[in-house]
């Protein structure tokens, strides 16, 4: 962390001063007891409203301006806490399901690492803002709103992404879906490992029939692992292509 950024001036807030009631209460009072400023809306009908309202503008300038002297200690500790956060503890690291101590070739850890990302990220970032944008629907608002634990939630993560109409989110469902699914997914071998096992070694073995019944299974599992494969690789390039709306 380079020390400029570190001690900048003023940070993002969950809350403004320039947004509580006590300064609409203000805004009101020079406005005929009604506050102008919208809840929200797009950059024109924020230009409009400070075009509009350029003296009431400068009260919530003051008031947030006020904010960040009074908060800059803090700030400064925050920053120092997120570095350590960050370097250390998740933001570059990948969790994955492989197997620990085991060796996996680069294009199995490189597929598993990218769908570890969007886990983490539905029931990680999703599932906090759902427990911010919704307290009231979760099981302990009071303790999820006021404090710093991490949370891990598939079910938050998914309820939040339902809030939203747009097609991508639905995309991230479905793929978090399938990933989860995925995980019970029986094995080509386990399927027809009994079949196999009754017919044993085909180089033991004289009879043209058992020769043919054992060519015919392994056929079938090397159709089933190709079927696998392509539903990988097809899953995978699904969410590259919205990798750019995996952020909260």
């Amino acid at each position: 962390m380079k020390l400029k950024e570190l001690f900048r001036f003023g940070d993002q807030r969950f809350v403004y001063w320039s947004c509580t009631k006590f300064t609409r209460k203000i805004r009101a009072l020079f406005n005929n007891k009604v506050d102008p400023k919208p809840s929200f809306g797009t950059s024109e009908q924020w230009d409009d409203y400070k075009k509009a309202y350029s003296k009431l503008e400068r009260i919530d300038d003051m008031l947030d301006f006020i904010q960040n002297v009074i908060y800059y200690p803090l700030d400064i500790l925050n920053r120092i806490r997120i570095y350590f956060d960050n370097r250390w503890y998740q933001t570059h690291t990948a969790k994955t399901t492989l197997e620990k101590g085991k060796w996996y070739d680069t294009d199995t850890r490189l597929f598993y690492c990218v769908f570890g990302l969007l886990e983490q990220f539905v029931e990680g970032e999703c599932a906090r803002l759902y427990i911010i944008c919704f307290p009231d629907k979760v099981k302990k608002p009071a303790f999820f709103k006021y404090t710093k634990k991490r949370v891990s939630n598939g079910e938050y993560g998914i309820k939040y992404l339902e809030e939203s109409s747009d097609d991508r989110d639905k995309e991230i469902i479905f793929l978090y879906k399938w990933w989860k699914a995925r995980e019970t997914r029986l094995d080509p071998y386990e399927i027809y490992g009994k079949e196999l096992d009754a017919l044993g070694s085909p180089f033991r073995k004289q009879m043209k029939e058992e020769r043919k019944s054992w060519v015919e299974i392994h056929n079938k599992i090397s159709s089933l692992e190709k079927q696998y494969a392509d539903q990988d690789e097809e899953m995978l390039n699904r969410v590259i292509t919205i990798r750019k709306w995996l952020w909260t």
